[in-house]
């Protein structure tokens, strides 16, 4: 009879020969388009540490699943028998940029019609302006070691640029002999890229200790519809009109089940209370298919991401706990740089329970990574619980412009109505 310890060997290594056959296969069996890494984020407290939270301590607000579903169901003692966690409703996100502020400013103080003040707003904007605006609806459910959640989101952000403003393009313009126009313009007429995303679907998310080893593991299912679009408008044109033809003729939809798989292993007699954690999000490649035969089918690309974390301050008054994470470890399109960072979150005022920090009611982030300064926190206040996060997102441009670094603002509402 096989030990304990060659029945686990055996069966990670059954585990790694099949994650290799369901990464290889979706690859070279399907004629479907890779989808870029992800570049939206999956949460707010992610996008205000700037890192992946995958070793920190979970949070039991709302759905956590998105930052580990290893922790699901993982609170201080006096909740670790409850049946009923938490039903967050509703738990609503809205996000919006410094462009978006101007539009909005347009939109109410400009002259004539609406359409053609926030037209002449973009005009004026040419190569400066990143129009970005989100908004998600995602009520979640927890009980014992169990977690669901449906979602609604919406994403849109654009790239004002006219010919005029790129000396490349221009000079590829003159060397095709096409002075009149490139990508249908003439002149200067300035344009914009707008790329749109509607995702619709669950979250499915459980975990399993292993028995009092400080290890958990955890698994989620994501059913998920998708609506694509990405092309330019010309601001030339009524913009409303023809961004909505354009929009509703285009869109690219398809759906899949991305798989996430998670572990952690916490150290909790060691004095600084270290933590590993390990995700993969959409395990083995997901293919999502094209639901009509004239859409294209998409792959997103499996995210490996690695952290480790310790709390560098256990104070009766703060708590902090600081982490350094990477993600898309194993995706080659995305520079070594870019890969990793460092956080860390203050828990103000929150009651230690063995080896968490439960009940805090303020938490504060700050993060670092390639891209710049990230920051956030949340509040419990007596509406329930308000989150921030505020993070800098590269915005890449047509052919021929170079990125755009944009700062982005977002807040959340989540309220609790499983009551105390």
């Amino acid at each position: 009879m096989q030990s304990r310890p060659g029945r686990i060997v055996s069966f990670l290594a059954r585990g790694i020969a099949a994650a290799g056959v369901g990464v290889v296969f979706p690859l070279l069996g399907l004629a479907a388009e890779q989808l870029p890494p992800s570049r939206s984020f999956a949460n707010l407290r992610a996008l205000g540490l700037g890192v992946t939270p995958v070793a920190l301590q979970g949070l039991s607000h709302g759905s956590t699943s998105g930052q580990n579903p290893a922790w699901v169901g993982l609170d201080g003692k006096a909740r670790q028998k409850e049946t009923l966690r938490s039903l967050y409703f509703p738990e609503v996100t809205a996000g919006a940029n410094g462009t978006t502020r101007s539009l909005a400013k347009a939109y109410f103080n400009g002259q004539g019609s609406t359409q053609q003040s926030i037209e002449d707003f973009l005009k004026a904007a040419k190569n400066e302006q990143t129009p970005y605006g989100f908004f998600e609806l995602a009520p979640s459910l927890s009980f014992l070691r169990f977690q669901m959640a449906m979602f609604a989101r919406v994403e849109v952000e654009g790239y004002v640029w006219s010919r005029s403003d790129s000396s490349s393009v221009q000079a590829d313009s003159l060397e095709t002999g096409d002075v009149d126009g490139i990508f249908g313009l003439t002149g200067s007429d300035s344009q914009m890229l707008v790329r749109a995303e509607i995702l619709r679907g669950a979250r499915l998310a459980f975990s399993i200790p292993y028995k009092n080893t400080g290890v958990y593991l955890g698994l989620q299912a994501r059913p998920t519809w998708r609506s694509e679009y990405s092309g330019d408008v010309s601001l030339s044109e009524p913009l409303a009109e023809q961004a909505a033809t354009e929009l509703k003729a285009k869109f690219n939809e398809s759906s899949g089940i991305p798989l996430d798989l998670a572990a952690t292993i916490r150290l909790a007699r060691v004095k600084l209370m270290p933590t590993v954690g390990v995700m993969v999000d959409d395990f083995s490649d997901t293919l999502f298919k094209a639901n009509k035969n004239t859409h294209q089918s998409l792959i997103q690309r499996s995210n490996l991401k690695i952290g480790a974390s310790v709390w560098a301050v256990q104070g009766k008054s703060v708590a902090i706990q600081c982490t350094v994470a990477g993600h898309h470890l194993n995706d080659e399109r995305v520079s070594g740089v870019d890969k990793v960072g460092v956080a860390c979150e203050s828990h103000i005022r929150g009651n230690q329970e063995a080896d968490m920090i439960v009940n805090a009611p303020m938490v504060l982030r700050f993060g670092w990574n390639s891209r710049g300064v990230s920051y956030g926190g949340h509040w419990n206040s007596p509406l329930g619980l308000v989150e921030i996060a505020s993070a800098p997102v590269r915005v890449l441009g047509p052919a021929g412009f170079s990125e755009r670094l944009d700062q982005r603002y977002f807040v959340k509402l989540s309220v609790d109505v499983s009551g105390p």
